[in-house]
């Protein structure tokens, strides 16, 4: 079985609540009056929340029903990160001790997945365990490949965009992110792409001897000549001065 473990560092701009036998949708619903309960004397509307659902044991064993845990989190005060600044101010872009951290374990038991999580050091560098909150769930594998599927995909995605268009700002690559996002079109070219890449990393292990490459001559090959495949005579130039600079040497 598969669980999925979440480690939240305890502090005091975090406070949570648990709620039971709801829907994800009401408890979005409530988030206005949670957070000015977590927060009763601040203006917390504008806080960042997060929601962790996960399953407990009700009325008999065997029964399972919802239960959420909502995190609301009060703003402190930003840290420029490099690269990142020319970013909106409703980014947020966290260095090692904010947010949370969430990882999978495969185990036996939801107890034998706490006790791996917790065998392991804790991925916040200035706390231990004992200052941090550890919610661990089970979670279907049939969940996990949707999500790992979603994650390659906007992998995909991208590198697409890195590749068409490598010297734009962090600003431009997000809005045509956001852009791609709404646009089969583009989402079919990605893929199209990443196709091609892994079909010239099949040519290139076929007719090219990759002991004479770098690992930055092979990636810029392989992420190069998709982008021009259409045309097929720069194509065919560009792959051919490739074959011949980095010929298999044939054996008498």
């Amino acid at each position: 079985m598969f669980y999925r473990a979440a480690i939240v560092k305890e502090d005091k701009n975090a406070r949570s609540i648990t709620l039971r036998e709801m829907t994800k949708e009401k408890v979005e619903e409530m988030i206005p009056r949670i957070k000015s309960f977590l927060f009763p004397d601040e203006d917390a509307s504008k806080y960042r929340h997060w929601i962790w659902e996960h399953q407990v044991d009700g009325y008999s064993p065997g029964i399972k029903i919802p239960e959420f845990t909502v995190n609301v989190y009060r703003p402190q005060e930003k840290k420029v990160v490099e690269g990142f600044e020319d970013l909106e101010d409703d980014w947020d872009v966290m260095e090692d001790g904010g947010g949370w951290f969430s990882e999978v374990v495969e185990a036996d038991s939801i107890e034998e997945a706490r006790e791996k999580v917790l065998s392991k050091e804790c991925p916040y560098k200035s706390v231990g365990y004992d200052e941090c909150l550890v919610y661990v769930n089970e979670v279907s594998a049939s969940v996990l490949m949707e999500e790992a599927t979603h994650s390659v995909l906007q992998r995909i995605e991208n590198y697409y965009i890195e590749a068409l268009k490598p010297d734009i700002t962090v600003r431009e690559w997000r809005d045509l992110h956001i852009e791609m996002e709404k646009s089969e079109r583009m989402k079919y070219l990605a893929y199209k792409y990443m196709r091609s890449v892994f079909a010239h990393v099949s040519s290139l292990e076929r007719e090219a001897d990759l002991n004479k490459m770098s690992a930055q001559e092979f990636i810029d090959v392989v992420t190069s000549l998709p982008l021009i495949i259409d045309n097929y005579e720069e194509w065919n130039n560009k792959f051919e001065e490739v074959k011949a600079k980095y010929r298999k040497e044939t054996e008498d």
